[in-house]
Formats: structure tokens, sequence, C-alpha cells
């Protein structure tokens, strides 16, 4: 478990940044409010809602599902991070064509939901055309 620094509040729920919970106080589970620390600061969440965690962070899509309508971003600047998901509908700059391709150069904010780390307010800032004409032509199933 991770422990606490002398300014935590007694009897609140704590996450830390390894999504491990934990109760502070006298040990009885309290679910009044719950407290994200952020390494050096904490966040208050209001109704769940998502919290923003950085703005402005560059990266490259890695693994592109097309079925499901996601794509997971590796950051450039911190590579020992795992990587970050995000939906097709997060795109903001492509009005007629909202996908991700392997290899794209993005701009996007990163949340901090129940699940995990999600990239909002994606921007594409490069396309990489070459892997999109190298992407293997998917056959048509014959019918007998």
């Amino acid at each position: 478990m991770t422990e606490t620094g002398v300014d935590s509040c007694p009897n609140n729920s704590v996450i830390a940044d390894d999504d491990e919970p934990m109760i502070v106080g006298d040990g009885q589970r309290v679910y009044s409010r719950t407290i994200i620390r952020s390494k050096d600061k904490v966040l208050n969440p209001v109704n769940n809602e998502p919290i923003v965690v950085e703005k402005g962070v560059h990266g490259t899509i890695v693994t592109v599902n097309r079925a499901k309508h996601y794509a997971f971003l590796k950051r450039n600047d911190k590579n020992q991070y795992k990587d970050i998901f995000a939906r097709d509908a997060s795109i903001i700059n492509q009005s007629y064509q909202r996908k991700f391709f392997l290899s794209d150069k993005c701009k996007f904010d990163v949340i901090k939901t129940i699940k995990g780390l999600e990239a909002v307010n994606v921007q594409i800032t490069e396309r990489n055309i070459k892997s999109i004409s190298q992407l293997p032509k998917i056959p048509k199933k014959k019918r007998k």
C-alpha cells in the first residue's frame, strides 16, 4: 500500500498514482469524498467526473482497432508510461474522417477516469500516408 503524508485529510479514501485504493484515518471505509493524488498535486473529483491530468501532450498512435473505434497512443516525452487509450470520437480537428491510422502524430489532453488514463481532444498533427497505402486489403468472402 501507498503511504500518505501529513497533508492528507482524515477519513478520506485516497487513490494514489498506482491506482491502489487505501483508507486514511481510523481504518473504516468512508464514502464521503475521494482524493486522487498525482505526483505533486491533489485532485478532488466532483460527481465522478473525469479529471484532466495533463494538457498538450504529444504522442504517436501504436495500436488501432477499427471495429471497436479505439486506439492506443504512446507518449513521445515519457516512454516508460503505459499506452493511453483513445476513442475515435475524441478526434476534434478531422470533421469528415474521424479515424486513427498507425504512426499518426497527435496532440491530446490526458484525463483520469475510473478505468485509467484516456486521451481526449485529440488533434492529428501529421498523417502518415505511407502507412495507410501499405495496409493489407481484407479479401471479401466468396459466396458459393
